[in-house]
């Protein structure tokens, strides 16, 4: 957990009698709650517990006196107490006039929603809520006006049509929306050195309560550029302090990159960062893996609470932030069993998107994982980024539109049963080994036959060899790449991302070599 004393005298400021004058954490929103800090939004319906709030930090920081101190902050098993989690947050950074800016939700909390707007909080729904259903669920369109999902869950009237929140898609069983902005008035008084992207994050959290999708809390972020300035470079990124069994001092970093099963049998690509004890035992593993369709883990770093940044502690600046959002490298971690146990925090990244205009936005989907072991948080995580993957749907009755004829994305939807127009096949890659020294083999399935590339490429985007170029059938395949560029010289160490494509279809996957 943080002890810089710039956190110190923001949490004085965020929960001194002042700060907190005039709040009201009541149960209706419309009250002007503004700044959730009493830890009362909670998703409590699965197997782990998770304290939500709109002021950038996800989980409790258990230990400190503060009323939302007590909350649940990655509860696992539920019911016993004990967290895994001190503090996580989003950071996004970018280059803005040549220079990186980073705003973070933790551990300074950067992204704000706006305390001088009384609707400006948390709001909670589910899917069979009134208003709240979503394709393909009956009457998606909740106000029959033609358009669905264009009112979202925020206490406006976004649609001008004279009603609020009447028409907003609320994913899982137990769905929050907040709104945040790292420009607010409160943001820069806090953090006067805070040189803000101009951007508002609209956080989105969801949990479930079935057995096989109950180990993890859901996040979608829609990060858009209310600025007047270009942000080039984008990075999205989650940053987690997670503390095994609420021991602040005692965990190690761990990485698993590859291919898992998820619920329906399915091959998926995950990267996840996690932490666990070094006396590991039941329920010690948390951690942090970026989910949905073609997002690429591209970095994973661990710091150490007790050493500076150029010593593997935690950044504590917008360059050295940027910097560690935008390293397109894996941090090494020690084989189970080894290595010094610190409180260590993680950051896993996404990136970087295409530069964001004023006005344009940037999704990025993630998912916090508990397992009481390895191969239990693996296969949860696997779980998450499948849900997220979501499913097609064919709704113009058009067979030539997008993905064999289904054209329509639902994410983070798992279909209760097999559909009669459900896909046989999806088109999917995945890498095995990974790491791996001197081969890779390469698995995918393609949904319709055609002509199908797959390219390598190195971390500087120049193609280095191509292992595939031929006509396919539909189904699943496989080839191997044996570490060698196309003038038949062995790669160096280092990541390279597997590029497949058949028509307008890519998919890409993330190897390391190590030599």
């Amino acid at each position: 957990m943080y002890r810089g004393l710039m956190l110190a005298s923001m949490l004085a400021l965020l929960i001194s009698p002042a700060a907190l004058a005039g709040l009201d954490n009541t149960d209706t929103p419309t009250a002007g709650r503004e700044f959730v800090l009493d830890g009362s939004v909670v998703h409590d319906i699965g197997a782990t517990h998770l304290n939500i709030t709109n002021w950038g930090l996800i989980g409790a920081r258990p230990g400190i006196s503060a009323p939302y101190g007590s909350a649940p902050s990655l509860e696992f098993p539920v019911g016993s107490g004990v967290d895994h989690l001190w503090a996580a947050g989003l950071w996004v950074g970018a280059i803005v006039d040549g220079e990186p800016r980073v705003s973070t939700g933790q551990f300074t909390p950067e992204l704000l929603a706006d305390r001088d707007d009384p609707l400006d909080t948390i709001y909670e729904s589910g899917p069979g809520h009134v208003r709240g259903r979503r394709y393909p669920m009956p009457n998606a369109d909740d106000d029959r006006d033609g358009l669905e999902d264009e009112d979202r869950l925020d206490g406006y009237d976004n649609d001008g049509d004279g009603s609020i929140d009447e028409d907003f898609a609320a994913i899982g069983k137990q769905y929050f929306h907040a709104v945040m902005r790292d420009d607010t008035p409160f943001s820069l008084e806090l953090f006067p050195d805070h040189h803000p992207l101009g951007i508002e994050v609209v956080q989105e959290s969801f949990q479930w309560e079935r057995e096989d999708l109950d180990h993890f809390v859901g996040f979608r972020f829609t990060i858009t550029n209310r600025g007047d300035a270009l942000l080039e470079q984008p990075y999205v990124g989650m940053f987690a302090d997670f503390d095994i069994g609420s021991v602040a001092e005692n965990d190690l970093p761990g990485l698993y990159d590859g291919a898992a099963t998820a619920f329906d049998r399915s091959l998926v690509n995950l990267t996840l960062g996690y932490a666990y004890g070094v006396d590991a035992t039941d329920g010690a593993f948390a951690g942090v893996v970026i989910a949905g369709p073609d997002l690429i883990t591209s970095s994973f770093q661990h710091f150490a609470g007790d050493q500076p940044f150029d010593r593997g502690g935690d950044p504590t600046n917008d360059a050295e932030r940027y910097e560690a959002l935008s390293a397109h490298d894996f941090d090494p971690v020690p084989p189970p069993g080894a290595g010094s146990p610190n409180d260590i925090r993680l950051l896993i990244a996404a990136g970087p998107f295409p530069d964001l205009a004023p006005g344009e936005s940037v999704v990025v989907d993630i998912a916090l994982v508990v397992g009481e072991t390895r191969d239990e948080l693996i296969q949860n995580a696997a779980n998450a980024v499948r849900l997220a993957d979501g499913k097609w749907f064919d709704r113009d009755g058009d067979p030539l539109t997008g993905i064999d004829g289904r054209e329509f994305h639902v994410p983070w939807y798992r279909a209760r049963g097999r559909s009669a127009d459900a896909p046989r096949h999806r088109f999917r890659l995945s890498a095995s080994p990974n790491p791996f020294n001197p081969r890779v083999q390469l698995q995918f399935e393609l949904p319709v036959s055609g002509a199908t590339r797959i390219d390598i490429y190195d971390s500087r985007g120049r193609r280095v060899a191509t292992v595939l170029d031929e006509v396919m059938d539909a189904g699943p395949g496989q080839v191997v790449w044996d570490g060698i560029d196309h003038e038949g010289r062995a790669v160096s160490s280092g990541v390279y991302f597997l590029r497949m494509s058949q028509d307008a279809l890519t998919e890409t996957v993330r190897a390391v070599v190590v030599r």
